[in-house]
């Protein structure tokens, strides 16, 4: 699913015009959400030099961006700028006490701090303040839109069963690096074809497709990833 800062400026009245849609139902009556509970929890590392004069002072601020206040102003902002701390007594858009408020539009340059995924994600917007329905379609409403049409929409769709992050073995990722690379180039490549109309979906294309996927090596990819699972199911006892 894309940013919708990847689709408009989230500064630009264009963004009221674009709500959310939930999954497609197909022809059997299946409805499914995509789901990836991996998504953005990867393993991270710190490494301090022999060279570094004052090691716990390093320690000590990495230790801050897992804070609250590190949180909020290393992917929010400014406290009194971007945003500040909810009110007594009011609710998050989750339903939950609040801790912030929005007070600046997302979206648009700035060198106040890094709007991207970084080290600490956790109970983020979940304990953001909410806002009424003059401001739903506003760029201050954009994560309230965002979190009604997720639970709304897309949560009661999500899959009951799904395979959790793979963690490869070297011996294991190393022969299939290459061909995962071709697929996934080609795949996406298919895909914009399929959908745009350039390439008709019809049985003969889509054969060929599938063929040209089990040329490329998908059946190793597959059978890596099957062994990876096992491994896991193992570890964790199943």
């Amino acid at each position: 699913m894309l940013a919708p800062s990847s689709i408009y400026s989230m500064t630009s009245p264009r963004q009221r015009n674009f709500d959310a849609i939930p999954p497609l139902r197909g022809p059997n009556g299946v409805q499914i959400a995509f789901l990836n509970p991996g998504a953005r929890v990867n393993t991270g590392s710190l490494a301090i030099t022999n060279k570094c004069r004052y090691p716990e002072a390093v320690v000590r601020w990495v230790d801050w961006f897992f804070s609250q206040e590190g949180l909020m102003t290393m992917r929010i902002g400014r406290e009194g700028i971007e945003w500040d701390w909810a009110p007594p007594g009011t609710l998050s858009i989750a339903g939950v006490p609040a801790l912030w408020i929005n007070i600046g539009a997302q979206g648009g340059s700035t060198n106040a701090f890094w709007m991207q995924y970084n080290v600490a994600q956790y109970n983020r917007h979940s304990s953001q303040l909410g806002v009424g329905e003059d401001l739903f379609y506003g760029p201050e409403g954009l994560n309230t839109r965002i979190y009604k049409y997720t639970s709304e929409s897309y949560v009661p769709h999500r899959p009951a069963n799904y395979l959790p992050p793979m963690y490869f073995e070297a011996s294991v990722l190393d022969p299939i690096i290459q061909p995962m690379n071709d697929i996934q180039s080609y795949r996406y490549q298919m895909w914009v074809r399929f959908v745009t109309g350039d390439l008709a979906l019809n049985d003969t294309n889509w054969n060929n497709y599938v063929n040209t996927l089990n040329q490329m090596g998908l059946q190793r990819v597959i059978d890596a990833y099957q062994r990876t699972y096992d491994t896991f199911l193992r570890n964790a006892g199943r």
